[in-house]
């Protein structure tokens, strides 16, 4: 196969594994349009390196997988370096679970034991949903602080009881008033979806039944299928 018939079935085979829409991968990459999305998946036009590594850090995949230049699809030093600039952002993704309970997956050495490679790039990929969302759609209104993306502290002296319902009353109102109620509903859906699985992944005992073990998102599981689907026809 060639690279652009193998980066084409692998990109639209991370989109469908995370459950993201044509729409949504132009939003979070910032494409001019989801017909940029459309030729890249169909094999129509290639990707710009700019482009292979916002993937790369978005799904928190190797670079050589996505290239067809290996199997393996998950590198412990690529998981790592993503999880180190992710901090470094000061990204609405962790920081609130620093507040509320300490976790393994905030020391690397800890983490490195407690987590899979595939989980910690689940972990990766709803800290950038959380924190591309809130940028691109709250620009205006959010607080930065040397660049880095700020939640206000009055979001958490406020009233409502879970994060999820302080950040739901921070960021929908501004989704709703750029986008209607219809994609600002769809917007939020993703956002609270990441918001529940880093819950189960990282604040979650781990003697708790409720704690997640494996990839809620399962990209290894999805390409082996995929795989094995070919080789039959």
């Amino acid at each position: 196969m060639s690279f652009l018939d193998v980066f084409s079935t692998k990109l639209k085979t991370l989109r469908e594994v995370h459950n993201l829409s044509i729409s949504q991968i132009a939003e979070f990459f910032n494409f001019k349009s989801k017909g940029s999305v459309a030729d890249l998946e169909s094999g129509k036009a290639g990707p710009t390196l700019n482009t292979l590594d916002d993937i790369v850090d978005f799904f928190g995949v190797s670079l050589d997988w996505l290239a067809g230049k290996s199997d393996i699809i998950y590198r412990p030093e690529i998981i790592l370096g993503i999880e180190k600039e992710i901090a470094i952002l000061g990204d609405v993704g962790c920081d609130w679970m620093i507040k509320e309970r300490h976790s393994h997956y905030f020391d690397a050495r800890e983490r490195q034991s407690a987590f899979s490679l595939p989980v910690r790039a689940n972990i990766i990929f709803c800290r950038q949903v959380l924190r591309k969302s809130a940028e691109i759609r709250s620009n205006e209104i959010i607080p930065f602080s040397n660049g880095n993306l700020v939640i206000p502290d009055a979001l958490y002296n406020s009233k409502f009881e879970t994060y999820k319902d302080k950040f739901w009353h921070w960021l929908y109102p501004v989704m709703e008033k750029l986008d209607g109620k219809r994609r600002a509903n769809i917007r939020w859906n993703l956002c609270s979806t990441c918001l529940d699985y880093l819950q189960d992944y990282i604040v979650v005992p781990d003697d708790d039944k409720r704690k997640r073990t494996t990839p809620v998102f399962d990209v290894e599981a999805a390409w082996k299928e995929l795989q094995a689907k070919n080789e039959k026809e």
